[in-house]
């Protein structure tokens, strides 16, 4: 009876040993899905306000500057020539 009991208790010791392994597992799967999660928001979050933590004025400075130069490519690739004393806004009304 004492035998019985002891085979009883090594079966369930495996047992849970196994299902502990199991639900490790499962944690370690679900805590690198949760990393994964975080950086693609935090990626998100960081596209969806480039400026945030930053010197606002330099960086919209900066975004500004960017835009102009890509508008200056594109209007110098719809056929017109570039004129330093055009703003952004005067190349768009031209490109339209």
């Amino acid at each position: 009876q004492l035998e019985e009991l002891k085979q009883k208790l090594d079966a369930t010791k495996a047992k849970m040993d196994e299902e502990k392994e199991q639900l490790t597992a499962q944690i370690d799967a679900l805590e690198s899905n949760i990393a994964s999660e975080e950086g693609k928001a935090s990626a998100l979050s960081e596209r969806a306000n480039p400026l945030k933590g930053q010197a606002e004025e330099q960086d919209i400075d900066a975004l500004l500057h960017n835009l102009n130069k890509r508008v200056a490519e594109v209007y110098d690739k719809c056929g017109f020539e570039a004129d330093s004393s055009l703003n952004t806004l005067l190349m768009l009304a031209n490109i339209e």
